[in-house]
């Protein structure tokens, strides 16, 4: 099935893009909102997208993108998560907003402009989801396509979904969750039919979502870690392939978080990379060695001298 072919190739890429580095949440912010919301209630229907009220620019396209993803994302998970966690699922009521930071006008939990520029958050104390619709999502559409858009809101639907259900841990922890909850709601949007989108568009959306990784060197335990792009796209592949069970059970450590701060300031200071010669000297040794084992696995035959 598709699933398969189109993550066999986006391992491969997204350990070779040179992303840029954004945030959700992250920008030490009460990261809340609230002012529109949904009308529905726990065990209802989910809003047709008319009836989805955004606090914004209504004829912006990423608002129109957001606002059929927050029908489909409330309709899903009022139908999973009781499944889930053996309860009634609560509609993220608190409202959705569209910001343009340049504006001056701030949603809820955010202190400044520069707490929501080139952010997106969901804020548990108000329950509320925001989103900079003038420059980030824009931006991302932009560079990879409509669906990301979609993907960023699963995403901070992710964080509203462990609010609900008192999820505890790290924030790393809690940033890869919400990673892997977002993949199961892509594979549902995609195979339910709501969304057309194709493997490559996946791809493509999936690069725009990691724009939002760590930079390397990063501690895992950082209050403000996210995850490095190997984490963030094999929690996501995790949701996509495996279900929501496979997210409820993340817990600190488990996924194993691969990002580590680096060990001093030679480190730091070359981003983390080997020298070039140490490289160039030590893989042919380890491909000799990986291609003798690969050669006695398949031939069955001692390798070669």
């Amino acid at each position: 099935m598709r699933i398969n072919s189109t993550f066999s190739r986006v391992l491969v890429v997204c350990a070779t893009l040179v992303l840029t580095v954004g945030a959700c949440g992250g920008k030490d912010a009460d990261t809340s909102s609230g002012s529109a919301s949904s009308s529905t209630s726990a065990g209802s229907e989910a809003p047709e997208v008319k009836d989805v009220t955004i606090d914004g620019d209504l004829d912006n396209p990423v608002n129109e993108l957001a606002a059929k993803a927050i029908s489909d994302l409330q309709n899903y998970w009022a139908a999973e998560y009781p499944d889930l966690y053996g309860e009634a699922y609560r509609p993220v009521e608190g409202g959705f907003y569209g910001v343009i930071p340049s504006s001056g006008k701030l949603p809820p939990c955010a202190g400044s402009a520069d707490d929501i520029a080139g952010n997106a958050y969901y804020c548990p104390s108000k329950d509320v989801i925001a989103w900079d619709a003038e420059g980030l999502l824009p931006n991302l559409r932009e560079r990879f396509g409509d669906f990301v858009v979609p993907i960023v809101l699963a995403h901070e639907w992710g964080h509203a979904i462990q609010a609900r259900s008192n999820f505890e841990g790290l924030t790393v922890t809690s940033e890869i969750q919400a990673d892997c909850f977002a993949g199961v709601w892509a594979a549902h949007a995609i195979d339910d039919g709501g969304y057309d989108v194709n493997a490559a568009e996946l791809d493509s959306a999936l690069a725009g979502f990691l724009v939002l990784r760590d930079e390397p060197g990063t501690d895992s335990e950082s209050e403000n870690a996210h995850g490095s792009g190997f984490d963030r796209v094999n929690a996501f592949q995790n949701g996509f392939d495996d279900g929501a069970t496979e997210c409820k059970a993340y817990k600190d450590g488990t996924p194993a978080v691969v990002e580590l701060p680096f060990n001093n300031a030679a480190d730091a200071a070359s981003g983390g990379n080997a020298p070039y010669d140490q490289i160039i000297n030590g893989v042919p040794y380890d491909w000799r060695t990986t291609g003798r084992s690969c050669f006695r696995n398949f031939s069955r035959r001692p390798g070669p001298p």
